[in-house]
């Protein structure tokens, strides 16, 4: 119900949003325009939305005030007084597996954060956990750092078990990560955080020969994503695309919505019945605080799952610390320990709740 509901809102919205941006028809034109809606024909399941604790978002919300603490994560997660998303995109941070052969989820970094704020999403009713993991351990690496660099090719059943391992870990502590995805923007290697360039090819082998078999020999029913490019598009499905084997061992796909992305339906992923989430999208302009950056964004909800058919849809931080751009849901002044909340927060929960 909630899910038809949802759909029901989105068109409602939209038309809303037509009203504020197109003059009235009968002021310019006085013939008569008709839309029809039909019910009975149906698209792809929604998901739900979501953002990420990663890179010190988590943390950055953990290190608020009780109280101010409590009022963002209603607003994030609460379905009647916020927002509701149902996703939390948590991230594999590599200082985990830093030591060959042991997982340590009380890492120096954030994954004790992240750990946290999964704990508290679920008490709210998130639904759905991923991770995406950024850079293998440097030990894997062919130039043995986290940034920069591949996966060495004999590290690759390594990388499948540390995956696994981490899932596990997560389940000792009662939390079940519901989908795992071996690359961050695969594409693109930065020079000043963790990543990891794979090819398409690569990418095939490790999800096919690797991931999923590793995954269902232990028993684990985590869903695998691939592969996560900068843009929504198959420019790195290509391996999966040319490999039924490779396809079928990688349950959903994975997309940004960056490098100019045109939010076209992907047609080979589609006729593979497989689900595109877009994972991670955010601002790459000057601080907006006006309702344009709240119209904005729901002409780019609309481009990625009404025109180009996602199932999900994840903003980049839930929170941040920083006030000068456009990165996060929810701001938070460190100095003064409290928060603002962005228009873009309200847009999305429009679609989200």
């Amino acid at each position: 119900m909630k899910k038809n509901i949802r759909s029901l809102m989105s068109i409602f919205i939209c038309l809303s949003l037509l009203s504020f941006i197109i003059p009235s028809v009968s002021a310019v034109n006085n013939d008569r325009t008709e839309a029809a809606i039909d019910f009975n024909i149906l698209h792809q399941k929604i998901e739900g939305f979501g953002g990420s604790g990663a890179f010190g978002s988590a943390q950055t919300i953990r290190n608020l005030p009780s109280d101010k603490q409590d009022e963002v994560l209603t607003l994030l997660f609460d379905e009647t007084d916020g927002i509701g998303l149902e996703i939390i995109r948590n991230m594999l941070t590599p200082d985990v597996g830093s030591v060959p052969g042991s997982i340590d989820l009380d890492t120096p970094m954030n994954e004790t954060c992240q750990g946290w704020l999964i704990e508290q999403g679920r008490k709210y009713g998130v639904d759905k956990i991923m991770t995406t993991c950024w850079s293998p351990p440097a030990w894997m690496k062919d130039n043995g750092s986290v940034i920069g660099g591949s996966l060495s090719t004999d590290h690759y059943l390594d990388f499948a078990k540390y995956l696994a391992d981490y899932i596990e870990a997560y389940a000792e502590k009662g939390i079940t990560i519901d989908v795992i995805s071996p690359a961050n923007e695969p594409d693109y290697s930065p020079d000043y955080y963790e990543g990891c360039t794979w090819t398409p090819q690569q990418i095939a082998d490790f999800m096919k020969n690797y991931l999923k078999p590793e995954l269902l020999s232990r028993g684990l029913d985590t869903s695998t994503m691939a592969a996560e490019e900068m843009s929504f598009g198959e420019n790195w499905l290509s391996g999966l695309i040319y490999d039924q084997d490779a396809m079928n061992a990688t349950d959903i796909i994975g997309c940004h919505g960056y490098a100019n992305s045109q939010y076209n339906h992907l047609t080979n992923i589609e006729n593979a019945n497989k689900q595109v989430w877009l994972t991670e999208i955010m601002g790459y302009y000057s601080k907006d605080d006006t309702i344009l950056d709240g119209l904005l964004w729901a002409k780019r909800i609309h481009q990625a799952v009404a025109q180009a058919g996602a199932s999900a849809w994840n903003f980049w931080y839930l929170a941040n610390r920083y006030d000068g751009g456009n990165s996060a849901l929810i701001v938070v002044d460190k100095a003064q320990q409290d928060y603002a909340v962005t228009k873009r927060l309200y847009t999305i929960g429009n679609y989200s709740r």
